[in-house]
Order: structure tokens, then C-alpha cells, then sequence
């Protein structure tokens, strides 16, 4: 059985921004090859859709259609305004997509990894011309050997985890729910 999906925008977006065409191919690759997707900004007629794809619904996308069933949110993360919203349709499933994981996983190291290495205030300095902190004690943070702690053990942060634990780094990831287990490697 096809099913059909409703993505109120256009198929070069998948997010309130412009986004380039690998973004919407992406998303495509991640659904099943049975999902036929019907962009636009109206609501089509006859409305038939099973799958929203949207992070920000609104009532009348949720009600247009009988067949829906699943709202799948294309990132992660569910906005205050949307968990309200659908606390009025309970027969409708949420999920999250995450086909940004990776991209997302990959700019926490990084930062993770500017910090550690004080590379913001030594660029800035150099570019002020200031080589004073080359001849001066390293303030970077050796990460190997360190426990990192990270919160929200999803996705996301599964696969800093993954990097970490590389890098002879000590990982614990805990979930939003207290009473979900603390994960150790």
C-alpha cells in the first residue's frame, strides 16, 4: 500500500529556510521508497494524506485530512508550540526524523573540540596581532582520558558518544527522563 505525505512548502525546502537540494534529498532517502510526498503552500484537495511532514503544524493541516496518522517532525527536537497543539490529537503518532543527526552530532564536536582548544580567544588575539599566547602556558584541555557527560542520549548524541569513546574519552549520555537509565562506555 502507497502512502501519501503532506509537506506544506516546496520540494527545494524542508525547513521554514531555504534549504539546498541535497537537504531535500536527504529526506527523501530516509523515507520509505512507498511515501509519495505532495509539496506545496495549500492544503491538497482531496486531502488524503496519512504522513505531515512539519515541525510546526497547524490545526487546520491536522484536520484536513481523515487518512492522517503520523506527524513526522524532518529534525530533531518537538517545539512547546507543537507538543500543546497535539496534545489535542492523540490518535495522531509524533515522530522525529533525524536525518540531521550526523550533521548536527558533527557541529557539537566541533564546538566541543573549539573549546577544549581555546581556538576563539587565540584567533582573536591573533588576528589583533597578539602572538604573546604562543610563547605562553597552553590552556587547551587534552580531552583524551576525560569523562564527557552528555545530555540527551538520543540520536544526536549517540554519535558524539561514538567519537568520543574513539578518542580514549570516558562516555555517559542520560535521557530526558529520569527514570531512563544513564548510559556508560
Amino acid at each position: 500500500m502507497s502512502l501519501v505525505a503532506y509537506y506544506p512548502g516546496s520540494a527545494n525546502s524542508i525547513y521554514p529556510r531555504e534549504a539546498d537540494d541535497s537537504a531535500w534529498q536527504v529526506l527523501l532517502d530516509t523515507l520509505d521508497p512507498e511515501i509519495t510526498i505532495q509539496t506545496g503552500s495549500e492544503i491538497p484537495q482531496p486531502a488524503n494524506y496519512a504522513i505531515l511532514i512539519s515541525g510546526n503544524p497547524t490545526t487546520e493541516q491536522l484536520e484536513a485530512s481523515p487518512q492522517l496518522n503520523t506527524l513526522l517532525i524532518p529534525w530533531a527536537g518537538l517545539p512547546e508550540k507543537t507538543v500543546e497543539l497535539m496534545a489535542h490529537y492523540p490518535q495522531i503518532s509524533v515522530h522525529n526524523l533525524h536525518h540531521n543527526a550526523f550533521t548536527t552530532a558533527e557541529s557539537a564536536l566541533m564546538l566541543l573540540f573549539a573549546a577544549a582548544k581555546q581556538i576563539i580567544p587565540i584567533e582573536s588575539r591573533f588576528r589583533a596581532l597578539d602572538w604573546r599566547p604562543r610563547f605562553g602556558p597552553n590552556p587547551a584541555i587534552r580531552l583524551h582520558g576525560k569523562t564527557v557527560l552528555i545530555l540527551g542520549y538520543g540520536n544526536i548524541g549517540q554519535h558524539v558518544g561514538q567519537v568520543c569513546s574513539a578518542m580514549g574519552m570516558r562516555v555517559m549520555g542520560t535521557r530526558r527522563s529520569l527514570q531512563a537509565p544513564i548510559h556508560t562506555q
